[in-house]
């Protein structure tokens, strides 16, 4: 039987760095919470590769830079299924449901 990663959650994890590019070949998932962790650096355009992403939560982090359009795009019905998108308010971003400052 075969697997397929829906959900990864990693807030409050103190994790660093980047986030990884690698994270958009996780084409099934759905919800990405990465939330309160000291990501930085800019937002991966890779994460528009997923297209079933329903909530992706990258606030409290301190990443820099805009929204890729490649993840605002899955705001739109006919292409993906993202609902909700929340980023600090530093990051310019037409698409984000919401922001934290």
């Amino acid at each position: 039987s075969s697997s397929r990663l829906v959900s990864l959650s990693l807030t409050e994890c103190n994790l660093t760095g980047t986030i990884p590019s690698e994270m958009g070949l996780l084409s099934d998932l759905q919800d990405l919470l990465l939330y309160k962790n000291n990501f930085r650096g800019p937002i991966p355009e890779e994460l528009g590769n997923l297209k079933h992403l329903e909530t992706l939560e990258i606030d409290h982090n301190n990443l820099t830079g805009d929204m890729p359009l490649e993840i605002c795009i899955l705001m739109v019905d006919a292409i993906g299924n993202l609902q909700t998108l929340v980023t600090d308010c530093s990051i310019d971003c037409a698409c984000c449901t919401s922001c934290s400052t």
